[in-house]
């Protein structure tokens, strides 16, 4: 089996072939897939999603908290101008934390998508060239989000189960 780095994760998905998550999901991230046992090797440290329901979970959980998180600001009484992201970063900061990168990049993506539509230019999908900044601005901040929690979830999963930092520690 070939290892694609240092840090790669392998994740066994028994001995089927064809068009499963796992082969969609090694062709899209890079990853190998080891002809002989049908495990999938990470190049970047993410487990392969095992199932249909994993990926449709996150999918589902991701579009739900941003749409809350952009009904939420809708509902606040303050100009388009003002804080139109807010619920949304705060939303994708837990959800990433909690349920992990997938979840956290879809609610970053389809919240951003709605910010757009309800929040900045309601019924219409032209931005001016302030509001192309703002979500810019969204976008950006929410992806170091991501990059942070994803560095954090492998750090804990490195240090071990069972092992916590401490301040003795460093």
């Amino acid at each position: 089996m070939k290892l694609a780095s240092s840090t790669a994760l392998v994740v066994s998905v028994g001995r089927s072939r064809g068009t499963s998550a796992v082969d969609r999901w090694a062709s899209f991230s890079g990853a190998e897939v080891d002809q002989d046992d049908g495990a999938a090797v990470a190049a970047f440290g993410h487990a392969a999603p095992t199932s249909g329901v994993h990926i449709a979970g996150d999918f589902a959980i991701g579009c739900g908290t941003a749409a809350a998180a952009v009904a939420i600001r809708y509902l606040l009484p303050l100009p388009s101008s003002v804080l139109p992201s807010f619920t949304l970063v705060v939303a994708v900061c837990i959800l990433t934390a909690i349920r992990g990168l997938w979840a956290g990049a879809t609610a970053a993506v389809f919240g951003g998508l709605l910010t757009w539509r309800l929040i900045y230019t309601p019924g219409s999908w032209a931005l001016s060239s302030q509001d192309q900044l703002g979500l810019l601005g969204y976008f950006t901040v929410s992806f170091v989000i991501l990059a942070t929690a994803e560095l954090y979830r492998r750090a804990a999963k490195a240090r071990g189960p069972n092992r916590s930092r401490r301040a003795d520690d460093c």
